[in-house]
């Protein structure tokens, strides 16, 4: 049997690729490896969420505990396509195909994304390339989003508040917004 697209996690303690071996739900599946005490451990299977009885392959495993790969066996646009699923509780959810620009009718695969999940790289062999499979870059740009809140202010003996400010604030302190 193959072994081939191995992605480590940030920490170095997981490694994850795909194979054929035997004891699989399709061709090629998805296992992860720890790494622990100075040795590997045994292969794991990432069960039925994330594979087929297609093939899931070039798996790579994003800072943010995301692990996207490429599947011809999940419902897509044709070929292999690329999923994303996140980590929750030690297993893999929510798969869901990044649909196009990524993935498209032909084969999308070998997905890699920086930290800031913001600039990446793919393979495709989708028509107007140079070769059979060529590397596209790409780069996601930050769209402006508008938010409509509604609501009062009220204190703890349920009264209205009014002639006050509220501010939004991002993550960091930021102020994104006032109003009065």
């Amino acid at each position: 049997y193959d072994i081939c697209h191995p992605s480590m996690n940030v920490e170095g303690t997981k490694l994850y690729f795909a194979s054929n071996m035997p004891g699989g739900y399709g061709g090629y599946d998805l296992y992860e490896v720890e790494f622990d005490k100075g040795f590997w451990g045994r292969p794991k299977n990432l069960g039925p969420e994330i594979n087929t009885e297609g093939n899931e392959v070039f798996p790579f495993i994003h800072v943010s505990n995301t692990l996207f790969f490429a599947s011809d066996g999940h419902v897509g646009l044709g070929g292999l396509d690329v999923f994303k699923a996140r980590l929750v509780r030690g297993k893999f959810k929510g798969v869901e195909n990044l649909k196009a620009p990524v993935s498209g009718p032909k084969d999308d695969f070998a997905y890699i994304i920086d930290s800031s999940m913001t600039r990446g790289y793919f393979s495709s062999n989708r028509p107007g390339g140079i070769g059979s499979d060529d590397i596209y870059s790409f780069v996601y740009e930050m769209q402006d989003e508008e938010y409509s809140l509604q609501g009062q202010v009220i204190d703890e003996n349920e009264f209205t508040v009014s002639d006050l400010s509220v501010y939004i604030q991002d993550l960091n302190g930021a102020v994104l917004a006032r109003a009065t």
